[in-house]
């Protein structure tokens, strides 16, 4: 985990230094102070899930990119290699199980514990249709104003412009395959 934080700290000083922002500019588009984006250059702190939507976006790039999320001989992901970006604050951890080097597509194996959010704001990241398949547990997902309340093998598909986000509101973990297309996450 402390790999992870510190590759994200590294990536996000150094696009924003490529593209000449300060971290005062680049706190002000994100909408945290200078002192929370100076922390999560130095990996002091991770950002929250909203945090990080709104990092990339103000840095004009796929999340993955964050995580220098690469597999350029395509087609097979083994188990071991997936790549895990995990947010300890929120109990969340996304294992990226696609590889698609023109990110067309991407396909994350997502583990929320039981209570975890993905925070209070619905944001939305740059795809254009979204699929959640719960594998496991139970799992609500609210798209623009309505609450869709998903069980094992429920799947729920949606428009990816739309605000979304969700919450585990059971006593034990839910597992859950997060597609879209494009992979802009």
């Amino acid at each position: 985990m402390a790999r992870t934080q510190a590759l994200l700290a590294s990536r996000i000083r150094s696009i924003r230094q490529e593209r000449g922002l300060t971290i005062a500019a680049l706190a002000r588009e994100v909408g945290v102070t200078a002192a929370m984006a100076s922390q999560i250059e130095r990996g002091v702190t991770n950002p929250s899930m909203s945090t990080l939507v709104r990092l990339a976006g103000a840095l004009r790039i796929p999340i993955a990119q964050l995580f220098e999320i690469k597999n350029p001989e395509g087609i097979v992901v083994r188990a071991a290699d997936r790549r895990a970006i995990q947010y300890p604050e929120t109990g969340i951890t996304d294992e990226v199980i696609s590889s698609d080097p023109a990110g067309k597509l991407q396909v994350l194996d997502t583990h929320i514990g039981p209570g975890r959010t993905s925070g209070a704001e619905l944001s939305a990241h740059g795809a254009d249709v979204e699929c959640v398949v719960v594998l496991e547990g139970s799992l609500d997902v609210f798209v623009g104003g309505r609450r869709y309340h998903l069980d094992q093998g429920d799947t729920l598909t949606f428009q990816g412009e739309l605000p979304h986000g969700f919450a585990n509101t059971s006593e034990k973990e839910a597992r859950v395959i997060w597609v879209m297309t494009p992979g802009n996450f």
